[in-house]
């Protein structure tokens, strides 16, 4: 079975993504986030789910739940951070090793 581990990933819409990460880096708060026009629906998620554990992700409406999940299973590309299936890197594949991880692995 597969664990995934997610490190300090992020992801935001909207102009200039990682200048917006930087800011969020720096200690920006939603608000200001807003102001330049971006929203960021996943800030500094960082988490391991082991082999034949449960992980519940639960949040309100539009709290970035499913963008988390799609950029977790590569189905969106991260704005930062890094997500691992065991010990792959799914941040740096290519289309065909996200195809054949989904496929083997999610």
């Amino acid at each position: 079975m597969t664990s995934v581990r997610v490190e300090g990933l992020y992801k935001v819409f909207g102009p200039r993504p990682a200048d917006v990460v930087d800011r969020l880096r720096g200690g920006a708060d939603q608000d200001e986030v807003r102001a330049a026009g971006a929203t960021a629906a996943v800030v500094d998620a960082s988490f391991t789910v082991r082999s034949g554990e449960t992980f519940v992700v639960m949040g309100l409406s539009g709290s970035g739940k499913s963008t988390l999940i799609r950029t977790i299973n590569g189905l969106l590309t991260p704005t930062a951070g890094r997500v691992f299936a065991d010990e792959d890197e799914i941040t740096s594949m290519s289309p065909a090793g996200l195809r054949a991880m989904r496929q083997q692995t999610m």
